[in-house]
């Protein structure tokens, strides 16, 4: 596990594989990165899309659990966005729609 995967972590060989570079990594399941940087990178709009798009280039990696993932990651970012707001003084009543749509996302992955 990577934990704070970037595009600035991440390299492809001659072959297509991808290649992680940490020097403080963590054991767990691959797909925990997978999902993780498709959440942040892709948001509610594309994260489904970039996880599909890894998970072809890693077919080893197991798609239920990458996708139990990333609808977790989902709704952590959308948890962060709420607090962002909190921090902002951002009316709580306020609705953000990026935020539904990650906890639709989200949700959706999940069930």
């Amino acid at each position: 596990m990577h934990g704070d995967l970037t595009v600035l972590n991440l390299l492809q060989d001659d072959v297509g594989r991808l290649l992680m570079l940490d020097t403080c990594g963590y054991t767990g399941p691959a797909e925990f990165d997978a999902a993780r940087w498709s959440a942040r990178t892709g948001g509610a709009a594309a994260a489904t899309d970039l996880l599909t798009a890894w998970c072809r280039r890693e077919p080893e990696l197991d798609r239920r659990l990458a996708n139990k993932l990333l609808g977790l990651e989902l709704l952590m970012e959308a948890g962060v966005r709420e607090i962002v707001k909190d921090e902002r003084r951002i009316d709580w009543t306020v609705t953000d729609s990026e935020t539904q749509r990650l906890f639709a996302v989200g949700s959706e992955l999940l069930t």
